[in-house]
């Protein structure tokens, strides 16, 4: 019912014995933080069963935003890591500025490792969401880097569907093979993306 300020180590949302948590905003809402280079404004460590719904109606509608512009590793808007498992991003504005090459973890939306269980981060969808940038335009829109060595720690069963991924940062007419849309990466087990939109805005 109001917007937030993040601190900068991000609002950390660990593993609990919960059923389900929903997330909804009430009017035109903004979750916003400028997290230390490196790390999410919003973490998923472990955590299970949240839906985040943004409605994005004009009316009820919610932005996610990290306005930190950095290259380290790990700088994301919204990270996925240790495990979390069956949780849902939608109707979201989430917004992002890492400036990472594409062989550097991080990205707006970033799906990371599960080094705590043997299920990787799976079953996890993000769905019509507008993703881009916050304070200059991201180089990733949604990055993958699972664990490696056990098929069972691969994240798998991912969801990227109907969003629009938009205002990337590119230095030549073509893309530059620092920059992705998406940028996949050999753990990923049944992922299916499809319906998403990729275009820009305005000249960047």
């Amino acid at each position: 019912i109001g917007d937030t300020s993040e601190p900068a180590t991000g609002a950390i949302l660990n593993a609990g014995a919960w059923t389900s948590i929903s997330i909804q905003p009430s009017g035109v809402r903004t979750i916003s933080g400028a997290a230390t280079a490196g790390l999410p404004l919003i973490d998923f460590n472990g955590a299970d069963n949240v839906t985040v719904n943004g409605f994005n109606s004009g009316v009820n509608s919610l932005t996610i935003a990290n306005t930190t512009v950095a290259a380290t590793s790990g700088t994301a808007t919204i990270r996925f890591i240790g495990g979390a498992t069956n949780n849902i991003i939608t109707n979201c504005n989430v917004q992002g500025s890492g400036t990472m090459s594409v062989a550097t973890n991080g990205a707006v939306i970033f799906f990371s490792t599960d080094a705590l269980t043997a299920n990787g981060n799976d079953n996890n969808t993000i769905s019509n969401c507008n993703i881009g940038p916050a304070s200059t335009p991201p180089s990733i829109g949604i990055n993958f880097s699972g664990s490696t060595g056990s098929t069972a720690l691969n994240n798998s069963g991912i969801t990227i569907s109907g969003n629009n991924i938009y205002d990337y940062f590119i230095r030549e007419v073509k893309p530059h093979v620092d920059e992705a849309w998406i940028n996949l990466d050999a753990t990923k087990i049944g992922y299916e993306i499809s319906f998403n939109k990729y275009f820009f805005f305005a000249a960047v």
